[in-house]
């Protein structure tokens, strides 16, 4: 019997180990895209100013939490009980529970494909290009959050972090022609900077989402809305698309300093 506890402990302590290291230390280069003069964030760079950066991002995500002046169309903190243990449709639990064994649906015409354990971004079930384009809009993971409200169970965001972090890893712009041509086509990227609001508002009040993973996020974030406005399409309903999603990600996130100058951009395209 003792030694049955003592392996127990000493697996709880490694599992804590484990997840100390996917914590990367906050640095004073995570700020560096975020205007902290921004009204609301004066705790943030009180914080900042006195070189105590995990206190500045524990800081700014009590910011985000409870933020009031922006609202999502869909998805908005506070609204936890309009999802509380009702229904989000067969379909969505379909995509959320799939999802957390790895078996996405990138496209409707098809069914789900399984990507692995360790997730293969690249895999190409079948020769469809747009089953690779439309993996990396990452639909499932807006059925994740919604599964998360409904059930309140942290099985969701758990591994929806997990997710978003494996995605950025496992494909950075520049990895290859090949990947960038289908993670990096800018229709996918508008694509993911539409979603990704919402997503965040349904995962912000889990413990899952930590100081550490909110700068993550937001240097993704960041990245993926900042690339648009340098490769827009040429003409047509994606440029459309693209310059909508730019001004939308400048509107939901205007702490950033960049954001006036997507919005300015996505209104220029829009008129």
């Amino acid at each position: 019997m003792k030694l049955k506890v003592l392996t127990s402990l000493i697996a709880l302590a490694i599992s804590g180990l484990s997840l100390k290291a996917q914590q990367s230390p906050i640095s004073k280069e995570d700020f560096d895209n975020i205007n902290l003069n921004y009204p609301g964030l004066e705790k943030v760079n009180q914080s900042f100013q006195s070189a105590k950066y995990d206190q500045a991002a524990q800081e700014l995500l009590v910011y985000y939490r409870n933020r009031k002046k922006i609202h999502h169309p869909d998805f908005n903190i506070g609204d936890e009980q309009r999802f509380k243990g009702k229904s989000i449709g067969a379909a969505n639990q379909e995509k959320a529970d799939n999802a957390l064994l790895h078996k996405f649906q990138p496209h409707k015409g098809y069914g789900f494909f399984d990507y692995g354990k360790e997730i293969n971004w690249q895999l190409w079930p079948v020769k469809d290009n747009e089953v690779r384009w439309q993996l990396h809009r990452v639909y499932w993971w807006q059925s994740m959050g919604l599964a998360y409200r409904s059930s309140g169970d942290e099985k969701y965001a758990r591994e929806w972090v997990y997710q978003f972090r494996d995605w950025v890893k496992k494909n950075p712009l520049g990895l290859s022609a090949d990947n960038d041509a289908y993670a990096w086509r800018p229709l996918e990227v508008s694509e993911r900077v539409q979603s990704l609001p919402g997503t965040f508002n349904l995962f912000l009040s889990s413990p899952e989402f930590t100081p550490t993973f909110l700068m993550e996020f937001l240097k993704s974030f960041h990245q993926q809305a900042d690339y648009i406005p340098q490769h827009y399409s040429k003409e047509g309903n994606h440029l459309l698309f693209e310059a909508q999603r730019v001004l939308f990600a400048g509107a939901f996130f205007p702490e950033f300093k960049a954001s006036p100058f997507w919005r300015k951009s996505g209104i220029d395209i829009l008129n």
